[in-house]
This record gives C-alpha cells, structure tokens and sequence, in this order.
C-alpha cells in the first residue's frame, strides 16, 4: 500500500508548496504576514530600489517552485518530453505545460 501512495502524496507535496508559496506573497501583501509584507513595507517606506529587488526576488522564487514542482510531476508520471527542453522553452512553455498537468 506504501509503494502506491508514495507518488501521489508527493505530487500532492508539490501542490501544496507552490500554493503556500503563492499565498504567503498574497497575505503579506494584504497585511497578513508571509513574503509579501516585506514588499508592503517596501512601498510605504518609498524605498522603490529594494521593492524592485523584492519584486524579482519573489517572481524568481515562485518560478523556481513551479518549474522544480511540474518537473518533479512530470517524472513521477515518468513523462520525458521535459528532459529536452532548454531553459527558455521552460520558463516560455510554463503555462501550458501546468495547465496541461491539471486537466
């Protein structure tokens, strides 16, 4: 039973990330803590050149969570097609690529 359960419990795994990662941006935004509060603060503080750094580092944190979360479903489904591909065609291709992975 172990042996069935492992590869859907950890793309279940990387679901939960990628969205906990998306919702700690979003509340900290609003004021509820999480990534986001440090770009609140940020722009209250009229500190645009660390807000811009936060922005790129908080757009490159949930691309990597993406990119690493279909790339680990993508093997559990032992899919090849994504061994190919460069980076660009990764991060351009992204979108279709998850939206394909849920439907």
């Amino acid at each position: 039973m172990i042996p069935q359960m492992i590869r859907p419990f950890i793309a279940w795994a990387m679901f939960v990330l990628e969205n906990n990662v998306r919702s700690a941006v979003s509340l900290g935004i609003i004021g509820a803590g999480g990534l986001g509060v440090t770009l609140t603060i940020e722009q209250q503080t009229f500190n645009f050149t660390n807000m811009m750094a936060t922005i790129l580092f908080i757009v490159l944190l949930v691309i990597s969570v993406e990119m690493i979360s279909q790339r680990t479903r993508s093997y559990l489904r032992a899919d090849d097609d994504t061994e190919q591909l460069s980076l660009y065609d990764r991060i351009v291709g992204l979108p279709e690529r998850l939206s394909n992975s849920l439907f």
